[in-house]
């Protein structure tokens, strides 16, 4: 589900729900077949708040998570957004901060990201000057 109010807030939500999954693996020496759980029932949700303003900008807060059941891992990453332009749209900051939570049977795994922009998007010369961190435990490819 996702809208936009009058006062240009647009909010999203999906929710999906999965079943077990398995896999029929085959011993090609002794044809022996065994069935194996590849993915557990799982809950995967996406809720997104975004409101634009001065008809080119845009502050967001992103949240996504996968929740499983039995031993496998649960995700969470959450990100604030922002990408604002002035009236004649020359220069346009942007930029975000990222979380990520990896939780699994040995214990939990935060990681973060941020990015920081300034674009010069008119003019003779244009221009891009950045700043972007991210430490080696960030992981954002759950969902």
């Amino acid at each position: 589900m996702s809208g936009r109010t009058k006062s240009e807030l647009g909010v999203g939500f999906f929710n999906a729900i999965t079943e077990k999954t398995y896999a029929t693996i085959e011993d090609t020496v002794t044809t022996d077949t065994r069935r194996v759980l590849v993915e557990s029932l799982s809950n995967y949700n996406i809720f997104v708040l975004d409101q634009q303003f001065n008809g080119n900008s845009s502050i967001s807060v992103i949240n996504t998570n996968v929740t499983r059941e039995g031993s496998f891992r649960d995700a969470n990453t959450s990100a604030f957004v922002f990408d604002m332009g002035d009236k004649g749209n020359r220069f346009r900051p942007s930029g975000c901060a990222t979380m990520s939570n990896i939780s699994t049977e040995d214990g939990s795994t935060s990681g973060f990201l941020s990015e920081l922009d300034i674009y010069r998007t008119k003019g003779k010369f244009r221009y891009r000057i950045g700043h972007d961190l991210a430490n080696k435990t960030l992981v954002i490819n759950d969902l």
